[in-house]
């Protein structure tokens, strides 16, 4: 059974938007995309959930270029990697949940 991304995370991503801490929007922009694929952009978990979809803790997809999510990669790379390569662009998220912890932790 795949383990799959909280409602606590989603929590933590949002408080850290709204206080503007770091990686906040970064987050924000993941969660938001791993939404998407799954046609759910502007839907809650407990919706999803009523729905028969899951959003799976470990996922790889597409991202713009930036530097920041180079950073990312080798800062928490036990909880992701980020690929840059002409015009193919993607990270791979091996913990979601690890990977929100980790940065509402960072104290700035």
């Amino acid at each position: 059974m795949k383990k799959l991304i909280t409602q606590v995370t989603v929590t933590k991503i949002n408080e850290m938007v709204e206080k503007d801490m770091v990686y906040g929007n970064e987050l924000k922009y993941f969660l938001n995309e791993m939404l998407s694929r799954k046609g759910c952009l502007g839907a809650t978990l407990k919706e999803m959930k009523k729905w028969n979809i899951s959003l799976e803790n470990q996922d790889q997809f597409n991202v713009y270029e930036a530097n920041i999510f180079r950073g990312m990669g080798v800062t928490f790379k036990k909880y992701m990697s980020a690929t840059f390569c002409l015009d193919l662009h993607y990270v791979t998220i091996e913990d979601f949940n690890g990977l929100v912890n980790a940065c509402y932790l960072i104290k700035s």
